[in-house]
């Protein structure tokens, strides 16, 4: 009985061991998440725009998270995407943090160390990004500190449109992308 169980266990482990070796390797190297607050459990999340799906944005879930209501916690909607690139700033991608949306102070906008962010993304009242703002992204974004030839190509790659757009009260290196 006892050989029996340990051949079993052998032979599980080679299993699953030979399922680790031929498993295909991730397509991509980075995942974002996006989250919003909810007033209350029984709260719709948002729904995605066509646009949103073709980026490659999950559908909205319901959720609970400790970063709502000043670290309180609360109910959220959060849903993921998994980018296919890696940005170290040396290869014409660029890389940002939390960065104000106007030259007046705010509200600003988290990159999480990308340079992309879709319509809807959520907005923060503060420098540190920690506190969800009403205010939120209502176009496909771009931080491109080189200015409006650089946005077009990361327009380009990240919501494979060229076209480009900046008003005076934007920060300097934020750019809008629109078809």
């Amino acid at each position: 009985m006892k050989s029996r169980l340990l051949a079993a266990a052998g032979a599980l482990t080679l299993a699953a061991a030979a399922g680790v070796l031929t498993a295909p390797a991730a397509s991509a190297d980075q995942i974002w998440y996006q989250g919003v607050g909810r007033a209350t459990a029984q709260a719709a999340c948002p729904t995605n725009t066509a646009a949103d799906t073709e980026a490659g944005w999950t559908e909205w879930t319901a959720s609970w998270e400790d970063w709502p209501n000043h670290g309180a916690g609360g109910y959220v909607c959060t849903r993921q995407n998994t980018w296919a690139q890696e940005s170290t700033g040396e290869d014409g991608y660029p890389s940002a943090g939390c960065v104000p949306t106007t030259t007046l102070g705010g509200p600003y906008l988290d990159f999480l160390g990308g340079w992309s962010l879709p319509t809807g993304t959520a907005g923060f009242n503060d420098r540190d990004c920690a506190n969800i703002s009403p205010e939120f992204a209502h176009f496909n974004l771009v931080f491109a500190p080189s200015g409006a030839e650089q946005a077009s190509a990361l327009c380009q790659h990240a919501f494979g449109v060229s076209n480009t757009f900046r008003t005076t009260t934007w920060g300097p290196s934020l750019y809008g992308c629109v078809a």
